[in-house]
């Protein structure tokens, strides 16, 4: 008696008469690790011509730099609350949130108000 095999793909038992050459247990499965197959090869394809290449690391802002940054942040979070007044019922309250939760931050932070 021969042991048991299972698909490749799913791990469903084979039938016990299925073909030596048989790998996967429906043509479902066949086609699916076939697509697998070539997206990884695409990823692997693209991932080999990037191999190498060194990102430059982002400088260290300085303490002007940063403070320029949070004051433009919360002009953004001023600015959300004002066009949330103009906004759609539906966008109005997310717009509000996300203001108020950026002012929120700011505030815990001692940088705001």
């Amino acid at each position: 008696m021969m042991p048991a095999r299972y698909c490749r793909r799913c791990g469903k038992e084979l039938p016990p008469n299925a073909s030596p050459r048989m790998a996967y247990c429906s043509d479902t499965c066949r086609k699916m690790a076939s697509k697998r197959r070539r997206r990884d090869e695409r990823a692997a394809a693209i991932h080999s011509q990037y191999k190498g290449i060194q990102t430059p690391r982002p400088k260290p802002l300085g303490d002007e730099e940063a403070g320029l940054l949070i004051a433009e942040l919360e002009s953004c979070a001023l600015g959300l609350q004002a066009a949330a007044e103009a906004a759609s019922p539906k966008a109005a309250p997310v717009l509000m949130r996300v203001a108020a939760g950026v002012l929120a931050v700011l505030e815990s932070e001692g940088l705001h108000g």
